[in-house]
């Protein structure tokens, strides 16, 4: 996400890059993980790799983010809520995360 904020020419960038970069990568690990977890524990069937997956998510909520800056809270919980429904409405192996999805309030 650095680069929607390091757009001047004049601006030492090395520090922050690597600092998102960093974070990036942790972001990605945790992602992955917690995918994993909830596959092993039988709730979510993905059909693509995990780490594919991790980064789509991943790509997703960067696409989003300049957007959800220019709209009302709640319409960013109703957006959220929609994406978190999609999502577990596709992958779920149950049917109670689609719902709790729909509950998500931030």
């Amino acid at each position: 996400m650095a680069g929607y904020w390091l757009e001047a020419t004049t601006a030492e960038l090395d520090e922050a890059l690597a600092v998102q970069s960093g974070f990036d990568a942790r972001a990605l690990e945790l992602l992955t993980r917690t995918l994993q977890e909830a596959i092993d524990a039988g709730e979510l069937a993905l059909g693509v790799p995990v780490e594919d997956m991790a980064r789509a998510v991943v790509s997703i909520i960067e696409a989003i983010i300049l957007p959800l800056k220019r709209q009302s809270r709640g319409e960013t919980e109703s957006l959220l809520r929609a994406l978190a429904y999609t999502f577990f409405k596709a992958h779920a192996c149950g049917g109670a995360l689609p719902a709790r999805a729909l509950a998500l309030s931030i």
